[in-house]
């Protein structure tokens, strides 16, 4: 059963934010996934992005995938900087 949840509700784990651009209520993000890049469009951020209990953060994009940050605490500084305004 893991491996069938696991494999219905991918969450790829982002370990840097490279840049996040607001353009007419969108936000753009350019993330790293491992060793892969990946850009995505957030819409409604208040709603879309969640620190989690556990200090990971979920981002969900416009074509309803999720994004996982685990650790909040461990990223780097750049990340953190970006991410802040946006966590409510």
């Amino acid at each position: 059963a893991e491996n069938e949840l696991s494999s219905r509700y991918f969450c790829p784990r982002i370990d840097e934010i490279k840049s996040i651009k607001e353009k007419m209520g969108s936000f753009y993000f350019d993330v790293k996934l491992g060793e892969r890049e990946k850009s995505f469009t957030v819409k409604d951020i208040s709603r879309n992005i969640r620190l989690t209990q556990n200090g990971s953060i979920m981002i969900f994009d416009v074509d309803g995938n999720r994004y996982e940050i685990p650790g909040y605490d461990k990223l780097k500084t750049k990340t953190k900087r970006l991410l802040e305004p946006y966590l409510y």
